[in-house]
């Protein structure tokens, strides 16, 4: 079965891939943590204005991703 490369989910490791750089640089950008990580400005655009960034997708939404840490706030 040959699947549809257009289908596929995007990640960052995909971002990464193309930006050159590794996954948790590509993450720290678009969480807005960059600046503290020292990342250069210049590769923060690049990550940013990659054309694949709107396709990438969170994998779970933040309600159901803070229902998964419970018991932490009681």
């Amino acid at each position: 079965m040959v699947s549809d490369s257009s289908s596929k989910r995007l990640t960052i490791y995909d971002l990464a891939r193309l930006a050159e750089t590794s996954p948790s640089t590509v993450s720290a950008v678009l969480n807005g943590t960059w600046q503290r990580r020292r990342i250069s400005k210049k590769l923060a655009s690049k990550i940013l204005s990659s054309p694949k960034r709107k396709a990438i997708q969170p994998t779970c939404r933040p309600v159901r991703c803070a229902g998964s840490v419970r018991g932490l706030l009681a």
